[in-house]
């Protein structure tokens, strides 16, 4: 992806991290609309892992945006790198050198570095996108009308995707609400008539 491209972005997030909360997974195209909607109810077993694979096959997602409402967050972030370096490796078609075969610890780790230097290129970035805009968009107006059929998560995912595409655009998509965004520290002081309206 070149500079100043927009990405194709897989945006996922497990909401508030509830035991009854399952992954919400939504890909938008290059032009934000949206191509897929997913649920796995996680990304750690085979099944739901395979079915991860085979939405990246599909999809192609050039950045993968992960967000949510809890600490289980960091929980779902550590599933998802694992499972996009499992993707890499199977795309390498080799994987990593097994300790068992080196007898000199330094060597292993030396080999280890090489490998993950050849892997990189393969790895779909995984990032933490700002999610104000998507926690006001989630429970909007207006995000009922536009998606009335996917959940506030899967709303939430949309505009995490939306955001990490174009920032601006996201917050102008959630107009008035904009200034319950702190942008700096002093920014809620301003004389409301100047604010938007």
């Amino acid at each position: 992806m070149e500079s100043g491209e927009t990405p194709s972005v897989l945006a996922i997030s497990i909401g508030r991290g509830d035991v009854r909360d399952a992954v919400i997974a939504i890909v938008i195209d290059q032009e934000g609309n949206v191509r897929s909607q997913n649920k796995f109810d996680n990304l750690k077993d085979d099944l739901n892992k395979a079915a991860f694979f085979e939405l990246l096959d599909k999809r192609k997602p050039q950045v993968v945006a992960i967000g949510g409402l809890s600490v289980h967050t960091a929980r779902m972030r550590d599933d998802a790198n694992t499972a996009l370096k499992e993707y890499a490796t199977q795309q390498f078609g080799q994987g990593p050198p097994v300790q068992a075969a080196f007898d000199d610890p330094e060597h292993y780790q030396h080999e280890l570095a090489l490998y993950d230097e050849r892997l990189r290129p393969l790895m779909i970035p995984l990032i933490f996108p700002s999610d104000a805009t998507a926690r006001l968009y989630m429970t909007s107006e207006e995000a009922e009308k536009e998606h009335p059929t996917l959940p506030a998560t899967g709303r939430y995912a949309l505009a995490l995707a939306r955001y990490t595409q174009n920032p601006l655009n996201s917050y102008c998509k959630v107009a008035k609400s904009i200034s319950s965004v702190t942008f700096l520290e002093h920014h809620q002081k301003l004389v409301r008539p100047m604010s938007i309206r």
